[in-house]
């Protein structure tokens, strides 16, 4: 076997790890920690550790060769061969044992993904290194192989495994965690992470009075304008300027629909500080990452809402927890998948929020989102309530329900309240933005 014969199988197990795909209902038969899980995972994780220190020998070995000049053209490669294969044969390995794992049921969605996705980088990887290695004559940097034995390091890491819910690493890498239980956990916190990050910056809204805010805009979208192309404006012929402003505010404020969206150029920081005094470019910078008062009630809206939805999340949390305990595996899937969903919904509202997209009219999409979102919780809602009939081979069926019932109850009675609020919050700045934009 060659080099390129090497390389050849590694793209083939490559193409062959599967991608779970994210609709397909998954159903573990497992969620706290249990020996047979925890032995396949410790597996997985002997051979990551195989191809980790095989890869090293292999990286040492070209870097004392390549230092005595054995290593010129690609055939000389014929020399690292056999350390090729030693990282190749536990790679093989890998791929064969996750592949196995992967195809019963012993894997909850996140887990699942998890070992897809660590197969993947840990081959990706070493074919990087066994690549370099075929087109090692062409290779100009001399410390090239090892960094890339790094990445090997690295993405092997993350097969080592981790008994805690939170995704904290060591040395960059997150370990995989040894039950469904820590993963589904571990997914779901670093969503309601995400929504805690969300709230706390927009909670330190930069707010400024609507007329000044206005004002503040037309003054920017004057220059925009004039900086372009077709506005012919230059530090050089500034001097008519002042009248320019006027005259450009004037006629926004009496029928024209103003001049934000009259050109596709975009002024730069330095074009426009040449043209200004201190104190009406620092006005524009303080705007650029501020919201008009309006805005900033329609933000809140939002923030709102997505209180709701992190309370949602703190919902699923408790589902997955009190259905996992008592085996009602399809539950735990089920509210895990709405779950996510919901999360990523509160990480893309939260992107749209920003000063600069509100400018670019992101209002439909967001409400749009909004919308979605609002029936997405209302939907996990109505399949935490309806757990409560279900199965029981684990412990008394009542016990935490209460809590359930009552967060639920709670966010049922505020999702579509939130929503309707946003509603007239949006309505209220468009009317605002008419009026003085």
């Amino acid at each position: 076997m060659t080099l390129s014969d090497i390389i050849a199988t590694q793209e083939s197990l490559l193409k062959q790890i599967p991608h779970t795909s994210p609709t397909s209902p998954i159903s573990a038969t497992s969620y706290l920690p249990s020996k047979s899980l925890t032995s396949s995972l410790s597996s997985l994780h002997s051979l990551a550790l195989s191809v980790s220190h095989n890869s090293t020998k292999l990286g040492l070995y070209h870097s004392s060769a390549r230092n005595s000049s054995k290593l010129l053209v690609p055939s000389s490669c014929l020399d690292l061969l056999p350390l090729a294969l030693a990282v190749n044969l536990p790679l093989t390995e890998l791929h064969r044992a996750a592949a196995e794992l992967c195809k019963g049921n012993a894997l909850g969605r996140p887990l699942k993904v998890r070992v897809e996705m660590n197969t993947g980088d840990v081959t990706r990887a070493v074919l990087a290194i066994n690549r370099c290695l075929l087109d090692d004559g062409n290779v100009k940097e001399e410390n090239q192989i090892a960094r890339l034995v790094g990445v090997v390091w690295s993405a092997c890491d993350k097969f080592g495994l981790s008994s805690s819910s939170s995704s904290s690493s060591q040395g960059g890498a997150v370990p995989v965690p040894w039950s469904n239980r820590i993963a589904y956990k571990r997914g779901l916190l670093s969503f309601v992470k995400d929504a805690n990050d969300t709230l706390g910056e927009f909670g330190k809204m930069s707010v400024v009075e609507d007329e000044e805010y206005y004002r503040i805009i037309k003054l920017e979208n004057f220059y925009e304008v004039a900086l372009s192309p077709e506005g012919g404006m230059s530090a050089n012929n500034s001097n008519s300027i002042s009248d320019s402003i006027s005259d450009s505010i004037s006629d926004s404020s009496s029928g024209s629909s103003g001049l934000r969206n009259t050109t596709n150029y975009e002024a730069t920081t330095e074009e426009i500080k040449e043209l200004v005094d201190c104190d009406t470019f620092n006005l524009i910078c303080k705007t650029v990452n501020s919201f008009s008062q309006t805005d900033s009630l329609m933000v809140q809206s939002f923030l709102d809402f997505l209180k709701v939805c992190r309370g949602a999340l703190k919902l699923v949390l408790m589902a997955v927890e009190w259905g996992g305990e008592r085996e009602l595996f399809e539950l735990v899937g089920n509210v895990y998948d709405v779950g996510v969903v919901i999360g990523e919904g509160i990480t893309n509202i939260g992107g749209l929020l920003y000063p600069v997209e509100l400018d670019n009219g992101v209002d439909s999409e967001l409400f749009n989102l909004t919308r979605g979102l609002g029936v997405v919780v209302k939907e996990v809602i109505g399949i935490v309530r309806g757990s409560g009939e279900g199965g029981n081979k684990n412990g008394n069926n009542t016990n935490g329900r209460e809590e359930i019932e009552t967060l639920s109850t709670k966010l049922d009675s505020v999702v579509d309240a939130r929503v309707e609020e946003i509603q007239e919050a949006m309505a209220r700045s468009r009317e605002v933005e008419k009026r003085l934009g």
